[in-house]
């Protein structure tokens, strides 16, 4: 795993800002999906809570009151669809936070990019936008939200910026909250692995405590990355202790009785699709169209491939013959 070795100071102080300001403090893109592939995940937030709990108070505490439009526009709710790539492209873009307000094109440039997964050679006018956002298999809260920030994206992006300035403060209060398990989290998720098999072993990785059990990944048009949570080595270990006793095969099994997951399987075997088309196929939404297709990496039911800007899936047919010769082996020998 290509690891980083420290935390994103913008992807975090993002995420502790709507986590700090919602009453649900654990929005974790990935625990449908770790529940599904067999692990507890209650013993795992149990496992991280005290550390989790300690780094989001002390950073509600210190952090300053938001400008109202500001938090209207990407805090007033915990939209997921909508927060995750706002955190993932301002991430990858520091120098939109350098002090300078950014250029729209730029902004519209890299907001469509990460919802196509595919290279613009220059950035779509509003209209392509919003055609992009429509047919990008975006939940409507999550599209409208969208428009509204690619409307108006210097001035949007340079409040969010002005918000996480003003909250570094609050983010040095969180980090030393927990200055001793940290350093420790850190070095042993660099020898850890990730449970998503779309990310190829050099695939670059960012560490995250503001999600410590999440696991997003981020498709962009060069290559793919992620942002993993500190806690995802425990998971892995409980994963991996599933499969020890028949959980590979229950999982499979799992994924299969699942009506969407059928589906896609099933268009699958017409041949390779990339993510947004089985979303429009199948009226799902980017969030969830990600949560089906980590399950169903996770299980091998499926493989991923890059070409031409874009990350294709494809029914891997050698799984599904290990399969039905385990059941065979299982239940008719």
């Amino acid at each position: 795993m290509n690891a980083a070795n420290t935390l994103n100071p913008l992807f975090e102080i993002i995420g502790l800002l709507a986590l700090s300001g919602s009453a649900e403090k654990n929005m974790e893109p990935s625990v449908r999906a770790l529940r599904e592939q067999g692990v507890d995940t209650e013993a795992l937030r149990r496992l991280c809570e005290p550390v989790h709990s300690r780094y989001l108070a002390a950073f509600s505490k210190a952090a300053p009151a938001m400008e109202p439009e500001c938090a209207e526009l990407f805090f007033s709710e915990l939209d997921q669809d909508f927060l995750l790539l706002v955190q993932t492209v301002c991430a990858e873009h520091p120098e939109w936070f350098s002090g300078s307000l950014p250029e729209e094109e730029a902004v519209r440039l890299a907001f469509a990019q990460a919802v196509a997964e595919r290279a613009f050679e220059q950035a779509p006018s509003l209209a392509e936008l919003v055609e992009i956002l429509q047919s990008g298999g975006i939940a409507p809260a999550a599209c409208w939200r969208l428009i509204r920030l690619l409307e108006r994206p210097s001035e949007w992006i340079g409040r969010l910026a002005d918000a996480v300035r003003r909250s570094e403060t609050a983010y040095q209060k969180a980090l030393e909250a927990v200055q001793r398990q940290l350093p420790g989290l850190l070095e042993e998720f660099a020898r850890g692995e990730c449970l998503s098999a779309a990310l190829a072993p050099d695939a670059p990785v960012q560490p995250i405590l503001v999600y410590p059990m999440g696991e997003i990944i981020s498709t962009g048009p060069s290559q793919t990355s992620g942002y993993v949570g500190l806690y995802i080595r425990q998971a892995y270990r409980m994963l991996e202790q599933q499969r020890a006793s028949d959980g590979e095969l229950t999982a499979c099994l799992k994924a299969l009785g699942d009506a969407s997951k059928f589906q896609i399987l099933t268009r699958l075997r017409e041949g390779a699709k990339y993510n947004l088309e089985l979303a429009q196929e199948l009226e799902l939404s980017a969030a969830t169209m990600s949560h089906h297709m980590s399950a169903l990496l996770t299980c091998g039911l499926v493989r991923m491939e890059k070409r031409e800007g874009r990350v294709y899936y494809n029914l891997e047919q050698q799984a599904m013959r290990r399969l039905l010769s385990a059941l065979e082996q299982r239940f008719l020998t």
